[in-house]
């Protein structure tokens, strides 16, 4: 399924460049796209544009999901912007249990048992509510193909006219025909349709990616900040990807001061490339507990 484009004159398309430039100028911090609510990553990539492809990569235990899902959230609770999650990791009520969790910044275990103190029933009840009217629709495809989360995806943007996806993960889509020696070969030809996809659907589209740990905890690589020069399968000028977020906390490599002295303890970086500049370090806070 494809969603149909017409061929345009060049005032259509100039009409709706200059509509964006407009928006950037309104808005207090030039942001022309689908805001993330993270304040300095919108000023650094002027929002979520239609048709890009962004990637979320992590080694395991940083915390991406959760990450994923507070965008989610800003998107579509704050800014009322329609939104879908394919996920191919999780269950909708697991994901749907850590927006609670991270909202309410209660503790999930606790909130499994219903061990909740008054305060975090109110906190619970007030979101709920929320949620409820939020516009996110949830696909729960725990073994799928490309061509499946295309035809998904297309019937998402036709029937619910979602303007933004987000997909989770890369790695677990399913491979098929093809005939590489690597998990990283099988990624290019999996990156390459995900950008057509977001062409197609004219829609940004969101995916989180598994980053190899290194075995060797001696070795120098291990521990290390990701750098976009040591994951080629995420080139960005080959396999047409737009932006590239690292999501890093390096408490869990038991790195707990910086370069300059200050402790890393309950902090993270989003390290982005946008392929324009020098990448940005974005510094974050996170509660290991929930």
């Amino acid at each position: 399924m494809r969603i149909k484009k017409e061929v345009m004159s060049i005032d259509s398309v100039l009409d709706n460049v200059i509509h964006q430039i407009y928006m950037a100028a309104d808005h207090p911090f030039g942001v022309s796209g689908i805001a993330s609510g993270f304040h300095e990553l919108d000023v650094f990539t002027s929002g979520w544009h239609n048709s890009d492809l962004i990637i979320l990569a992590s080694y395991p235990y940083m915390g991406n999901m959760r990450f994923m899902l507070s965008m989610a959230l800003n998107i579509a609770v704050e800014n009322k912007t329609q939104l879908a999650i394919i996920s191919l990791k999780d269950s909708n009520e697991k994901l749907a249990q850590q927006m609670l969790v991270s909202q309410c910044k209660i503790d999930s275990e606790m909130l499994l048992k219903g061990r909740l103190s008054e305060k975090e029933w109110d906190k619970l009840t007030d979101f709920q509510a929320k949620l409820y009217e939020a516009p996110i629709y949830l696909y729960d495809a725990p073994d799928i193909s490309m061509k499946e989360i295309s035809d998904k995806a297309h019937k998402l943007v036709i029937d619910e006219e979602i303007e933004i996806l987000f997909i989770d993960n890369l790695q677990m889509i399913r491979s098929e025909g093809l005939n590489c020696e690597t998990v990283e070969q099988e990624n290019i030809p999996k990156l390459k349709a995900l950008k057509i996809l977001a062409r197609e659907l004219d829609i940004p589209v969101i995916v989180l990616s598994d980053l190899k740990m290194p075995e060797n905890t001696q070795s120098k690589s291990y521990g290390k900040r990701p750098d976009l020069l040591d994951f080629m399968e995420l080139d960005m000028s080959q396999n047409r990807v737009d932006t590239v977020c690292f999501l890093y906390r390096p408490e869990y490599f038991h790195i707990t001061e910086d370069e300059d002295g200050n402790s890393t303890l309950g902090t993270g970086e989003l390290i982005v490339y946008n392929g324009h500049s020098e990448p940005k370090v974005i510094n974050l806070q996170y509660n290991a507990d929930r």
